[in-house]
């Protein structure tokens, strides 16, 4: 076999111009179009037999580097322009050479391997892709599963929490009902408390010309050491319920306040053993008994001069 071309091209401009020949396949393909068909033909059979009737053989390595570009740009066509193109070019190229004009050259075995690897690349490469999504969908739904896991562990925890806060709700709900009752009773005692000793105070009080000073001001600081007590426990323990039992008690004034009037007793005490309203009452009895005489002396001149206006008037 002899070429018609008379360039002479190397290898690596065979390999490229195979490679634009690939790419131009991948586009979409007039085969209505009789010229545009036999030039296609041309080109392949300038490209598989070069000046001297050198047969060109095209690399795998370049199929795969122009379908993977396809594949993954498709701007430069798609892999099912590049099958179809190459079928119908094998297919139809003994209609092409029967009807060439003393043919020379015949590339039906070069179509015939080169759509053999293009079909075989193209499987390959919708095998790797389908394993591919495989493998995403097998990620995505471990990562679901995961997830979902993830998810039942997070639902079980919020249960959880749920069911401790409610337990720990009722439980303040039933201490507070009992606090509620608690202060309210305490608050009770306080009215019954103050009522008790207002109504004592008012008896002694009411009663109070009947006794003497010492047992009344006994009873008095004694009904005031009672209330004073009670009333500060009662107070103290309504604090601590308020307040969860974190305040501690607060003496120092309830101490100053019974130190009083425990000293108030005591000097009470003092001065009825002293006797010190007796003696006092003795010596304003004494002054009494001196100034009566004057008094009988004035209220007898007054009557007298009554006595006399009343001479004079009639």
């Amino acid at each position: 076999m002899t070429s018609n071309n008379p360039i002479h091209k190397t290898e690596p401009q065979l390999r490229i111009k195979f490679k634009d020949v690939l790419l131009k396949l991948a586009k979409q393909i007039d085969f209505s179009n009789e010229q545009e068909v036999e030039t296609i033909y041309k080109e392949l059979e300038e490209l598989y037999y070069n000046d001297g009737g050198e047969e060109f053989r095209h690399f795998y390595s370049d199929i795969f580097t122009i379908i993977s570009k396809i594949n993954s740009d498709a701007n430069l066509g798609n892999l099912d322009n590049l099958a179809i193109s190459l079928e119908q070019l094998y297919g139809n190229y003994e209609k092409y050479y029967s009807l060439k004009q003393k043919p020379t050259i015949d590339i039906k075995r070069n179509l015939s391997k080169l759509y053999d690897h293009i079909s075989l690349e193209t499987a390959r490469i919708s095998l790797a892709e389908d394993l591919k999504r495989d493998i995403t969908s097998e990620k995505s739904i471990e990562n679901i599963t995961n997830k979902t896991v993830e998810l039942e562990k997070d639902i079980e925890t919020t249960k959880t929490d749920i069911e401790t806060t409610k337990t720990d709700m009722k439980s303040r709900i039933e201490k507070m009902g009992r606090e509620h009752v608690a202060i309210l009773g305490i608050f009770a005692a306080i009215v019954i408390t103050f009522t008790g000793g207002i109504s004592f105070t008012t008896s002694v009080l009411d009663n109070i010309h009947k006794a003497s000073i010492y047992k009344t001001i006994f009873v008095t600081l004694l009904i005031a050491f009672v209330l004073i007590n009670i009333l500060y426990i009662l107070f103290l323990y309504i604090n601590k319920i308020v307040n969860n039992d974190d305040v501690r008690a607060n003496f120092e004034l309830p101490l100053f306040v019974n130190g009083a009037i425990v000293f108030a007793i005591l000097i009470t005490f003092l001065a009825w053993h002293d006797g010190t309203v007796e003696k006092r009452n003795k010596e304003f009895n004494k002054q009494t008994a001196i100034e009566s005489p004057n008094d009988n002396t004035t209220k007898r001149k007054t009557n007298d001069n009554n006595a006399i206006i009343q001479i004079i008037q009639q």
